[in-house]
């Protein structure tokens, strides 16, 4: 996960994608979105790779983990989330 402070919980991933818990926790554990600190305490979930893997965007997500911020591909998932926070204090 890239963005420790932008996690969210399992059932704020499932409304965001509109996806039931068991297919959020699989893609947790399949494509890396999310980790818990230990087995049992709650899923945090990254918003940008949980959109990526939802968009079946498999180019971005690997750049993402990679930690390429400025390709292209992932930038077009990074520039909505600042706009909602830049936009939400205006």
């Amino acid at each position: 996960m890239r963005h420790d402070k932008g996690v969210i919980t399992v059932e704020q991933a499932c409304f965001r994608v509109g996806k039931n818990r068991n297919t959020i926790v699989r893609w947790c554990h399949r494509y890396g979105i999310g980790k818990q600190v230990e087995d049992g305490m709650p899923w945090r979930i990254d918003p940008i790779a949980l959109d990526m893997v939802n968009h079946g965007d498999r180019l971005a997500l690997w750049a993402y983990h990679q930690g390429e911020m400025h390709n292209p591909a992932v930038l077009a998932y990074l520039e909505p989330q600042e706009e909602t926070i830049l936009g939400s204090g205006a």
